[in-house]
């Protein structure tokens, strides 16, 4: 495990201001692992900077001059880390300017719809706002993800999901309708779809891909 020194922290500017530009000082030596993708690697000790506090939202990173030198990496391999925590929401790109530690956001992911599923973040309430809930027949591509021949029968749910009551998705779900031939009659706007397959059709959740 890395311990960080105890330093403090750099102060976020101020709104309007332009943020002060960071150094690989407060990086510690780091030491590649074997057998571990080295972009991975790279990725995981800036996101240990990043959630411990020791760079704010609003913090600019180091440049990529400087990170290339500390990490003794090239530019791809750094982008591709970095890269990776635009992707997750930590990281903010701004062209000609730099990048920055992301404002705090709320945290939540497919398997985090179901409580006994939840990997990182507050949960997603349950049921949500429903759109539709509609018999259909499967396109080739869902009925593929389904195991279903193509214009098999399913369900097509739409709704708006909410953490802590604030709308933060629009969900798709394709159930096939031999799983739960009358599932438009129950209570989906407060209940997790995951409980009323298991209660209502013994339908239990096994595993979960994201």
């Amino acid at each position: 495990m890395r311990t960080v020194p105890d330093r403090p922290a750099p102060t976020p500017a101020a709104a309007g201001e332009a943020a002060p530009a960071g150094t690989t000082d407060d990086l510690e030596a780091f030491q590649p692992q074997p057998a571990v993708a080295l972009h991975h690697q790279i990725k995981e000790d800036l996101f240990l900077h990043l959630r411990s506090g020791r760079w704010p939202p609003g913090y600019e990173l180091p440049t990529e001059e400087s990170l290339c030198r500390h990490y003794g990496v090239s530019r791809g391999t750094l982008r591709r880390a970095i890269g990776d925590l635009v992707t997750e929401g930590y990281i903010e790109r701004h062209r000609g300017r730099g990048s920055f530690v992301s404002r705090p956001k709320l945290e939540s992911g497919v398997v985090s719809t179901y409580k006994r599923f939840r990997v990182v973040g507050p949960p997603l309430d349950p049921g949500g706002r429903v759109l539709a809930c509609r018999r259909v027949r499967a396109v080739k591509d869902v009925a593929s993800m389904l195991d279903l021949a193509a214009g098999a029968s399913i369900w097509r749910l739409e709704r708006v999901r909410f953490t802590q009551a604030m709308p933060v998705s629009l969900q798709t779900s394709f159930i096939p309708v031999d799983l739960c031939p009358d599932l438009a009659r129950h209570d989906l706007v407060t209940r997790h779809l995951i409980d009323v397959l298991r209660d209502e059709y013994g339908v239990n959740l096994t595993s979960a891909v994201e």
